[in-house]
């Protein structure tokens, strides 16, 4: 049927062809698309709601394209317009307003099933409409979801509860809620829902429909099987009535009918471990906090006393560090969802060396103790936001920034930070600041990436509040948030200024991750643009940690899948740099080698401290200690030089190495200890004379204070040079360290190892393209190597019983995988292995 609409508003013809059946092998196909309504926009432009009638009782997939199959020519396609956002799967029923485009001419939506005739739903060139209603009115949907457990151990059942609500005014029916499926490694063992039907992780709500103000949940029992981090996304997949705000089954996670079920099987990091101001400083704070830190766990492990018990933050007499203009001890929430319980975990060291006038943090541990969320809240002088983004921070520590979006928290934007750390630890984080925004005690909500992006107001009197709220899941990170603001609301009237046109921008480009190497800077860059960037690198560089600065500018081309590179960067320590697009929000990254630094047991001793740069090479049996240090001057008991292997007190295996060596010069006998993470140091002793000589301490040398040898190089995060005194009285001393490197004096088998039994990892993992599996054989095999997708589907064959000799293999694994996680199944005569690879 053809209908000619004559428009009495505009006075132009509009043309609307529905269900236009063109001739072929079936008369009367049972999918076929359908005009809703055609619309003006406010600048004067035009658009159309495209929607299907499915008139079979199944759901049908219909591929976007063009081609054959066995069953004969299939399309679905816009011939005009474009075809983003198109469905594939057309479930049952007639589904309205699924597809809104802009008009651009002719713009006809053309269906073919295989073994079907063709039909065409299609707005003539001149269309013009007098209105469109479901633009003005509509229904209102959103998703939201809970989780009983966020962090669960394997083997686990976890609860989620997925709830959609309708906030109105129209009643939508046949509104129907879905995943694509469950990821390797969960189990769905139940579904069931307060209304409607359900069908694994597809639930459709109810044929009459889903009221005003009216919510219904779906519940899920989940098992985990096996470690890691998985996320489920839930999206409303078609409805009834538009919903203004949000399109059906595009999967945009910026829009509030898509939720995850996230579940982690990795804990989240403490507040105590965070908070190190990033202003070009950064790695020598974090290695003055890790010596002290250190320290203190010596001296107590040495007076034999036992951890101080944890603090509910609910009862703690002494929740606050210093006292501000707003009550930091009101500000975080002392439970959280999930019956959480709140703990004070305060860093009171970040006071002596950040701009914080207050600070005071909390975990929020369930009741195994594992830890599933943490807030850290702190006041900055009027004027001032506090110099630290967990970006930065947590980046120059060895994490990765794994994604950075927006997400709403008390219908403001907030920018959510996905990062996964070194200890296996997951946080998603959200940051925000609360500044005085003018007279009578009101104060402005910010969220931005960057710390410089924060724009505080100028008449505003009062301290700053800064929060960092973390988790081991999207969902407890965005409840923490809502908790902070709630209590903040209840102190002051607060008002928002991320959302709207000043919602917050995210990079075009940034890095997943950097180190500073030896003659390099190597990052790990991430394009969201999907076309290619020229990006600029442009900051500073020092070679020592007491040197002078110097500018550092290089430039590069970004690809749209992201670029992994090494950056020629000679003799440096550290780099503080922007990472900037034309005209895009760049980000900032610092990146910094180990640091040395220094202390003694007096704070009146008189100390002069230097680094030089340079030092021996890395070569086979070496690994150099980067950079020399020199400490002289009087001590009354002892006085120090410490070296962190890398920033964030991360272990480093030394396993491969069986004897620490230096070249030093100085005066008397010096200790030195090589710290352990989580345990006891060892020790040993060099003596130093006015003459530079070779000291080589093997390994075996060293012994606990117990006179325990056992020491192998497992785990080790700082090695600390003590020149002790006597007497109590000032005496000169010095230590003067050059060449400081790990050995291996052992000999070397020239004959390759083979492995005991079949060795699999792929690299890199994740990835955007081209990844290799790496796979060892203690015999020659006949190997079949497949990939399989979260539904045990077989996605790829890289190798079919192919005869492999013994030793080591290099596979390449497909590159047009689609993104998402796969499994690659590794089969031999004698055994089968699986290893987890995500495509990104």
């Amino acid at each position: 049927q053809i209908y000619i609409c004559q428009s009495m508003r505009f006075g132009f013809t509009l043309l609307l062809a529905l269900g236009v059946l063109l001739p072929a092998a079936n008369a009367n196909p049972k999918v076929s698309p359908v005009v809703e309504c055609v619309g003006q926009d406010p600048d004067g432009s035009y658009f159309a709601w495209f929607g299907y009638d499915n008139r079979d009782t199944v759901p049908v997939t219909i591929p976007t394209g063009s081609g054959s199959t066995a069953g004969g020519a299939y399309s679905n396609r816009f011939t005009s317009g474009g075809a983003l956002g198109q469905p594939t799967v057309f479930l049952p029923g007639r589904q309205q307003y699924v597809f809104r485009i802009s008009l651009s001419g002719g713009n006809t939506w053309v269906l073919r099933r295989p073994g079907a005739g063709q039909s065409t739903a299609a707005v003539g060139s001149n269309a013009s409409s007098a209105s469109c209603p479901y633009e003005r009115s509509g229904a209102d949907l959103s998703l939201a979801v809970t989780i009983s457990d966020p962090a669960p151990e394997v083997g686990d059942i976890v609860t989620a509860q997925v709830t959609v609500s309708n906030a109105g005014p129209q009643t939508p029916r046949n509104v129907t809620v879905g995943a694509s499926g469950i990821p390797t490694g969960v189990t769905l063992l139940s579904s069931s829902a307060t209304s409607g039907s359900t069908s694994g992780t597809t639930w459709t709500v109810g044929s009459w429909g889903l009221g005003p103000n009216v919510s219904q949940t779906l519940t899920l029992e989940l098992r985990v099987d096996s470690p890691g981090s998985f996320s489920i996304p839930f999206q409303i997949l078609s409805s009834s009535i538009i919903d203004p705000d949000s399109q059906p089954g595009n999967a945009s996670g910026t829009e509030d009918d898509e939720v995850s079920v996230a579940i982690s099987q990795s804990t989240t990091s403490s507040g105590n471990n965070g908070g190190l101001e990033s202003d070009g400083r950064l790695a020598t704070l974090l290695a003055r906090r890790s010596v002290e830190r250190t320290r203190q766990r010596a001296e107590a492990a040495r007076l034999g006393l036992a951890t101080a018990p944890l603090v509910p933050l609910a009862s703690s007499p002494a929740r606050r560090s210093a006292q501000g203009s707003l009550d930091l001890a009101s500000v975080l929430p002392t439970t959280a969802p999930g019956g959480l319980t709140g703990y004070v975990t305060t860093p009171e060291d970040l006071l002596r060396v950040t701009n914080a006038t207050a600070i005071l943090s909390a975990d929020y541990l369930q009741d195994d103790g594992d830890r599933a969320g943490a807030v850290l809240a702190l006041l900055t002088p009027a004027g001032e936001v506090y110099d630290h983004t967990k970006a930065i921070c947590d980046r120059v520590t060895g994490s990765r920034l794994e994604s950075v979006r927006r997400i709403e928290v008390a219908g403001a934007d907030f920018v959510l930070l996905h990062v996964s750390r070194p200890d296996g630890t997951v946080d998603y984080a959200i940051s925000l600041v609360a500044s005085p925004s003018g007279p009578g005690g009101s104060y402005l909500v910010d969220s931005r990436f960057r710390s410089d992006e924060y724009q505080l107001a100028a008449t505003g009197d009062g301290d700053v509040l800064n929060v960092q709220a973390w988790a081991a899941t999207p969902d407890l990170a965005v409840a923490l948030a809502e908790r902070v603001l709630d209590s903040l609301s209840d102190q002051v009237e607060i008002d928002f200024r991320n959302r709207g046109i000043d919602a917050p921008a995210l990079p075009d480009v940034y890095a997943r991750s950097g180190s500073v190497e030896p003659g390099a800077l190597a990052l790990d860059l991430v394009n969201t643009t999907g076309q290619t960037v020229a990006l600029t690198l442009q900051g500073s560089v020092a070679a020592t940690e007491e040197g002078d600065r110097t500018s550092f500018s290089h430039t590069l081309t970004v690809p749209a899948s992201g670029l992994q590179t090494r950056v020629p960067l000679a003799n440096a320590f550290d780099i503080d740099l922007d990472l900037s697009a034309l005209g895009a929000i760049s980000d900032r990254l610092y990146l910094a080698d180990g640091a040395w630094t220094y202390t003694s047991g007096d704070a009146s001793d008189d100390l002069a401290f230097s680094v030089e740069a340079g030092g021996i090479e890395a070569s086979d049996g070496v690994r150099p200690v980067e950079r020399s240090a020199r400490l002289a001057g009087t001590a009354r008991e002892w006085a120090g030089l410490f070296r962190v292997l890398l920033p964030g007190e991360r272990a480093v295996d030394l396993s491969a190495y069986d004897a620490l060596a230096f070249e030093g010069r100085g005066t008397g006998r010096v200790q030195v200890v090589i710290e352990q993470a989580g345990d006891e140091g060892v020790f040993a002793w060099a003596d130093l004379s006015e003459n530079a000589e070779t000291h080589v301490l093997p390994f075996d040398a060293f012994q606990t204070p117990s006179g325990e040898r056992s020491f192998t190089g497992e785990g080790v995060s700082l090695v600390s040079f003590y020149s002790y005194t006597e007497g109590g009285a000032p005496a000169p001393f010095e230590m003067d360290l050059r060449g400081v490197r790990f050995e291996a004096a052992r000999a070397v088998s020239t004959e390759p190892e083979l492995p005991e039994a079949l060795a699999l990892s792929v690299a890199p993992n994740p990835s955007r393209g081209a990844a290799r599996l790496v796979l060892a054989l203690a015999e020659a095999e006949a190997v079949t190597v497949e990939v399989i997708d979260i539904l045990g589907r077989r996605v790829a064959v890289v190798a079919q019983g192919e005869s492999l000799s013994a030793g080591e293999h290099s596979l390449a694994l497909p590159s047009d995988l689609a993104a998402g996680a796969y499994v690659v199944n590794v089969r031999t005569r004698t055994e089968a292995r699986a290893i987890p690879i995500t495509r990104l």
